[in-house]
């Protein structure tokens, strides 16, 4: 345990932003992925630099971690210089130029020993990279090593028989999870700023919640899949593990894209995955459906940290309401019949050659796939088509879908046993219901910190958002659209609900009034919204901040202004209606606070004069 402390003291807080000058090796190590980029793209930080520091927190706290299970140092020192002097002759080939990162050991890396995490492959050394690692290599990026993975990627544990565990950074005797916890752990003690892994049911997702990092699972078919160790081809998905939500961007406008050598790439249009960051969430439509986990039991203290973040999402001013999905029994015997035919047909000629060769748990799996019947896959596969479909119809409705990661801490590695509301419960496959669901419906999906336990280990929060999605799934800042009825307009009015009802009104005013209107921005009550000092009118409208117009909006414009807060009263208690909460009404020359009965009054007479207009 206190080994553990040590290591977690020595890590620090994943995600820390540190100044740009004279950073310390320690400070190189924890910086954001983009922060690095940035500075070595400006002559500030040296690719050389940047490769060493990494390689000596390697050197050091690898022993007792068990991140990598390969290290590339000559070759990175190689990548290093050789980026370096082509940023320095101007050839820079954009942000990921000259910055570490690690790749699970499912990965083709040519010339580079991939073993799969398996006996079967101990000595494989591969004549060519996969895709993601070789578009990662054209972008500038330099491979620090290979990180350690559970065998063949099939289990949530990195506990490997061949080659060894992979520990927690925030405590040693507890699981990485997996099966990317190499890439996880690398990522959280500061090993790497950015990790490749592979997501199945979770493997992605798993390892980053109980290590404290963002994980993304991308659209299915986003990214491609040749060169990496197949699991379940059709749940199968790559994507990054980083510090932030804005680095896990930037390494996926890398490595996606289409690739007609890989049998499930999607040809679809590549966005700008960073283009968006910071426009805020003020009207994405949020929910929360625990019928998508079979209403599985969640730890009191996961429980604690997942309301606290809807109240975040609440005041930044999303809608966030409970929605129903009434398929978990469907998805559980699809996702059963799926996983297990495309599993056995990967492992069938090394199941009947040597079944020694694996290790228990991964054996045990083996031959439970074998017994899935075809007909069985067939019927599955028809039906997760239709499941897709009620999906699709639910994302009609939301933007995201936000759940618990987890339903508990990380376990520890002696015993495998989580607790939950004072309970041992076997961990291995604990996370199935939160997780493997959205791989069997292909819809992209990240893990993110959201806290940590009495214990201090890391807990994290998932949001799920449409497959395809051409624009950033956990919903737009200005949406055009009322929201649908099932938000904001049933049970009793709350003062949250209607502090989100307002702050889309209040977009709404902006867009249609009249095209000298501005957008607010997203964040908080009463925020001044100011192109110019200059700008004489502003409408005050409760608590939800101020409108600010490039002139006083008279005739149609003002008569859009009280169409739109007539909508308000529709959606709440009242335009006034927030009981306790006095407002303020009127132009920037004759602006007054007043009480609820007498905005009520205030508001008649405005209804009298204008709703004729």
């Amino acid at each position: 345990m206190e080994a553990g402390r040590r290591i977690a003291r020595i890590a620090g807080a994943p995600g820390v932003c540190y100044p740009s000058s004279a950073m310390d090796k320690e400070s190189v190590c924890f910086a954001d992925l983009w922060d690095l980029a940035d500075q070595i793209g400006k002559g500030e930080l040296s690719p050389v630099e940047v490769v060493e520091a990494h390689l000596q927190r390697i050197e050091a706290l690898n022993p007792k971690l068990f991140a990598f299970l390969e290290v590339t140092a000559d070759l990175a020192r190689r990548e290093a210089k050789t980026a370096e002097a082509e940023i320095a002759a101007g050839r820079h080939r954009g942000p990921l130029h000259g910055v570490p990162y690690g790749a699970k050991d499912i990965f083709d890396t040519a010339g580079i020993r991939t073993t799969h995490g398996s006996s079967f492959f101990r000595d494989r050394v591969p004549a060519a990279d996969a895709e993601s690692v070789a578009r990662l290599k054209r972008a500038g990026a330099v491979l620090l090593g290979k990180c350690h993975t559970h065998e063949f990627a099939a289990a949530a544990t990195t506990i490997n028989p061949h080659y060894g565990t992979t520990r927690n950074p925030w405590n040693l005797e507890r699981i990485a999870g997996g099966s990317s916890g190499g890439s996880a752990a690398a990522v959280a003690a500061g090993l790497c700023p950015a990790a490749l892994g592979s997501d199945t049911g979770g493997s992605i997702r798993t390892p980053a919640a109980f290590c404290g990092v963002v994980g993304l699972k991308p659209t299915h078919g986003r990214v491609s899949l040749a060169g990496v160790c197949p699991n379940v081809l059709s749940f199968d998905h790559v994507g990054p593990i980083t510090r932030t939500a804005r680095d896990a961007a930037l390494v996926l406008q890398a490595i996606a894209g289409y690739d007609p050598h890989d049998p499930m790439s999607r040809d679809v249009p590549l966005q700008n995955f960073s283009a968006r960051f910071g426009a805020g969430i003020c009207g994405a439509r949020i929910a929360l459906c625990p019928d998508f986990t079979g209403h599985a039991e969640v730890d009191h203290e996961v429980s604690a940290a997942f309301e606290r973040a809807v109240g975040t999402l609440r005041e930044l001013g999303a809608w966030v309401e409970t929605v129903p999905f009434p398929h978990y029994d469907r998805i559980e015997r699809t996702m059963t019949a799926v996983r297990g035919a495309e599993f056995a047909e990967f492992h069938r000629p090394f199941y009947t050659k040597n079944p020694d060769g694996y290790g228990a748990d991964v054996r045990a799996r083996v031959e439970s796939a074998l017994q899935v019947q075809l007909d069985d896959y067939v019927r599955a596969l028809r039906e997760r088509e239709l499941l897709r479909r009620e999906v699709e119809e639910l994302f009609r409705r939301v933007d995201a879908i936000v759940l618990p990661s987890a339903p508990a801490t990380a376990a520890p590695i002696a015993t495998l046993m989580a607790r939950v509301n004072g309970k041992d419960v076997a961990c291995p496959w604990l996370h199935r219901p939160f997780l493997t669901p959205h791989n069997l419906t292909g819809c992209p999906a990240v893990s993110v910190p959201m806290g940590f336990s009495a214990d201090r280990l890391p807990l994290s929060l998932q949001i799920v958002g449409r497959r395809g999605a051409r624009r950033r799934f956990w919903g737009s800042p200005t949406p055009t659209k009322r929201p649908p009825r099932s938000f904001g307009r049933r049970g009793r009015p709350t003062p949250e609900r209607d502090q989100g009802v307002r702050r889309h009104v209040v977009q709404r005013v902006i867009e249609r009034v009249s095209p000298g209107l501005h957008r607010p921005r997203p964040g908080g009550d009463a925020r001044v919204l100011r192109r110019s000092a200059r700008l004489p009118g502003r409408l005050f409208i409760g608590n939800a901040g101020e409108l600010q117009f490039l002139r006083q909006p008279s005739g149609r414009g003002l008569t859009e202004v009280y169409r739109c807060l007539t909508e308000l009263a529709r959606h709440t208690w009242g335009i006034w209606g927030i009981e306790g909460s006095p407002v303020s009404f009127g132009w920037v020359d004759q602006t007054a606070t007043l009480s609820n009965e007498d905005a009520s009054r205030k508001n008649a007479a405005f209804k009298t004069r204008h709703s004729s207009r």
